[in-house]
């Protein structure tokens, strides 16, 4: 199974721009909120921490699944 990681980080913003280093946060379209159960998902750290917790999700949940794979 191959991962959209192109699609995926560019859905990937800092949590708070203006303070470096805080935390990142995944922001889903409205359109994938209400077709697909797709959520936002904000993680403090780093962005790498943040695309482990995605692609475990994509892995497991077949919404995420349907969503990011190729």
């Amino acid at each position: 199974m191959s991962i959209n990681f192109k699609k995926l980080n560019s859905q990937i913003k800092p949590l708070k721009p203006e303070a470096r280093h805080v935390g990142y946060i995944f922001i889903a379209t409205d359109k994938q909120k209400r077709e697909s159960l797709v959520d936002s998902i904000a993680k403090p750290g780093s962005k790498r921490s943040l695309i482990k917790v995605l692609t475990y999700f994509i892995k497991t949940d077949e919404n995420y699944r349907a969503e990011y794979s190729l």
